[in-house]
């Protein structure tokens, strides 16, 4: 593939700067996360900066880390959360814009959110996707990480009950860092 046809994928931290970006994101995007999980519903948007500016603050407290993906035009084209650090596990979420998918974004971002926990001592990632979202198991399953629980269980999100399934990756030292 010629060089200008080359997709990169880069991630950086959430901030302040990045927030009526990420705004617009989550507004063109809504309808098609929506079909994947439960949507946030309208106070997310109307809270949308008290709640981000909440997610910073834990972000420098060192309990999660929170993430925007850029496409090789520096466009903003997802996210990828690690959070609620415990004893050396974090859980990983991500999301993609629709105009975005099948390029690869969504597991070069995951890959990297990976590599930053595990230079922070992170041993231990845990995933949970629906039943329904084959393209996140996909992702998931590229990435390293496994079924860890077996038949899917049935959780409440939003008032609504889906089928998750729920994934592991134990993170080897020469994971993630070398590729």
């Amino acid at each position: 593939m010629p060089a200008e046809f080359e997709i990169t994928t880069m991630i950086e931290p959430l901030s302040l700067a990045v927030l009526p970006e990420l705004l617009a994101f989550e507004r063109d995007n809504r309808e098609y996360f929506a079909e994947w999980v439960p949507d946030r519903g309208d106070e997310y948007f109307s809270r949308f900066k008290a709640n981000n500016q909440a997610l910073i603050s834990e972000q420098t407290a060192g309990h999660s880390f929170f993430f925007i993906v850029r496409d090789e035009k520096n466009r903003l084209v997802g996210r990828v959360n690690l959070v609620d650090v415990r004893e050396g596990s974090i859980s990983l979420g991500f999301r993609i814009a629709q105009n975005a998918t099948g390029l690869g974004h969504a597991g070069r971002a995951v890959k990297l959110a990976c590599a930053f926990g595990q230079k922070r001592g992170v041993r231990t990632i845990t995933a949970m996707t629906t039943l329904a979202n084959r393209g996140s198991q996909r992702i998931l399953e590229r990435s390293g990480f496994g079924n860890a629980s077996g038949n899917p269980e049935f959780v409440l999100l939003n008032g609504l009950e889906h089928k998750m399934v729920h994934y592991a990756c134990d993170l080897n030292p020469n994971d993630f860092l070398h590729g």
